[in-house]
């Protein structure tokens, strides 16, 4: 009741009951029901003047309730541990250091040590640039939603390449131990994620829910057998290649296929199989000018000039570079 007695003490006479009792009203019990006591108590012939005091009072309120939403939006865009787990967590670093040692590398200490450092560190960027795109929409309001889930989509895509590595590192043997830091430093560049223009030149996400989880699985797939190509694993990686690719063009998604054709043509290289390399770099080369992504079609071109080089074959490079 000390609230209500407070506003009593300073206002001399009532004109707006209605008013002062229903701005009371929405202040809560906390106002409402001492205010209504003391009115009944014979007091209410002193609070004329009182709505100005309650309307100020639920103001200061509004900006604390907005202020404390601001507040709770901010921490939803903290990224949890759970995000992490089975990724790149305590157990998951304690069974890749095991797997480690049980190769008998005499290097295998050092080689884990460069893979924790490299895992941190991207882990660590990956975590920054998820809170800060989450809050440039959802609390700065300075980043769109179709622009805040594109760049969702990226990071979830970066963070399954270090779920495939890592789950193939806790099972290393021998020869990817010899191959791990490589690897690991091979992980598609964060940054891409913060690329805007580059984002949103590209063709848009289907829009059919079905066709979208459809997508998220190839991903995930795509995601695998990126890390058996970083791994060395050529032999077993070349056959879920031309797989992930039959699946990607039965969907249509153009992104999908550019990205399957890259892998495949990066494998046949590995393999030897350099005009079946060639074919695949240029269709992978004229599907991204397709989908509108410039970054993925410097990327084909780039790799068909290198394969053109490292045969000797410099008029077909110097054509390329035209």
């Amino acid at each position: 009741d000390v609230y209500a007695l407070g506003l009593l003490l300073f206002v001399p006479r009532l004109r707006a009951r209605r008013s002062l009792f229903f701005a009371a009203g929405l202040a809560g019990p906390m106002f409402f029901y001492p205010l209504y006591r003391a009115w009944l108590s014979g007091l209410g012939d002193l609070v004329i003047g009182a709505l100005p005091v309650v309307m100020a009072t639920l103001f200061g309120a509004g900006v604390l309730v907005a202020h404390r939403a601001g507040r709770q939006q901010a921490a939803d865009c903290t990224v949890g541990s759970q995000a992490l787990k089975g990724i790149w967590d305590a157990p998951t670093r304690r069974a890749i250091y095991d797997a480690f040692a049980r190769s008998g590398k005499p290097y295998a200490e050092d080689a884990f040590k460069s893979v924790s450092t490299a895992f941190d560190g991207y882990v660590a960027r990956w975590t920054s640039m998820r809170t800060d795109a989450c809050r440039a929409t959802r609390v700065r309001g300075e980043q769109s939603e179709e622009l805040f889930d594109l760049r969702m989509q990226c990071l979830d895509g970066r963070l399954k390449e270090v779920a495939a590595l890592s789950a193939l590192l806790r099972d290393a043997d021998a020869p990817l131990v010899e191959n791990s830091v490589r690897a690991a430093y091979q992980l598609a560049p964060i940054e891409d994620c913060a690329d805007a223009p580059r984002i949103l030149a590209r063709v848009r996400p289907l829009r059919d829910a079905s066709q979208r989880a459809e997508v998220a699985a190839l991903r995930g797939k795509q995601a695998e057998v990126a890390a058996l190509l970083r791994a060395g694993r050529y032999a077993e990686g070349a056959p879920a290649a031309e797989a992930l690719l039959e699946s990607t063009r039965r969907l249509g998604y153009l992104p999908l296929v550019g990205d399957a054709l890259l892998l495949l043509a990066s494998f046949e290289v590995r393999r030897g199989h350099f005009a079946a390399a060639e074919s695949n770099f240029n269709a992978a080369l004229w599907t991204a000018v397709a989908a509108g992504d410039e970054a993925q079609a410097f990327a084909a071109s780039s790799e068909m000039i290198r394969l053109h080089v490292d045969q000797g074959h410099f008029a077909p490079a110097e054509s390329s570079v035209r």
